[in-house]
């Protein structure tokens, strides 16, 4: 949490006066510190030396991450007492609203994405088992067929990943690309498995038969 203070050209800003208020602020926000990015405050002597019973004004203004600032101003006969009067700021309604807000929605986007986690654990399992029995069927195939050129035994096989779905801009272009490169690196060429459609078309194009 940053503090700045600033003032008019009324009151000298002295390290002193600023050291005090900015030690002040942070003992007021100390419970929501974290969730406050900066906070401004502005002294300003409206009347200057003509004085007043209430000239001392003391506006202070919080910036929480992603939402609205919120401001209290105070007026007093002294600095000290409009600064008083604006750390009411650190028990704001709206303020302690906003936090109490702020970690429910955090709290909520972390229960979104343990469940992210475990649907993608399932998925993931679900691709090996998939996996595995084409590998178990193209090896039964292959034992099965009188022409199976055991030059082909030990060879690199690589699986390509695409995606099929909508609104994932360049992503098979990218992976089809990635591939080419990556393969004309190998020393030996791989047996290209290309799962979707998409990036099925990217790699013909690249040159490269899945």
């Amino acid at each position: 949490m940053k503090i700045q203070i600033n003032t008019d050209n009324n009151i000298k800003a002295s390290e002193a006066l600023v050291e005090r208020f900015s030690n002040e602020v942070a003992s007021a926000l100390e419970n929501v510190s974290k969730h406050v990015s900066r906070v401004e405050v502005h002294l300003s002597d409206e009347n200057a030396a003509k004085g007043g019973q209430h000239d001392q004004r003391c506006m202070m203004e919080a910036r929480l991450e992603g939402r609205q600032p919120i401001a209290v101003t105070e007026e007093a006969a002294t600095l000290d007492s409009a600064l008083h009067g604006a750390r009411k700021i650190a028990s704001a309604g709206d303020l302690q609203s906003v936090v109490r807000t702020m970690k429910a929605v955090a709290a909520a986007n972390v229960g979104q994405y343990e469940q992210a986690v475990r649907a993608l654990a399932d998925y993931n399992r679900t691709v090996e088992l998939g996996l595995g029995i084409c590998f178990r069927q193209t090896m039964s195939e292959e034992m099965g067929n009188a022409h199976f050129d055991s030059a082909d035994a030990g060879s690199p096989v690589a699986i390509v990943f695409g995606s099929d779905q909508g609104l994932v801009g360049r992503f098979n272009d990218e992976i089809a690309e990635f591939a080419s490169t990556f393969f004309a690196k190998l020393p030996v060429k791989p047996k290209v498995w290309a799962i979707g459609e998409r990036v099925d078309a990217r790699l013909v194009d690249a040159g490269l038969q899945p």
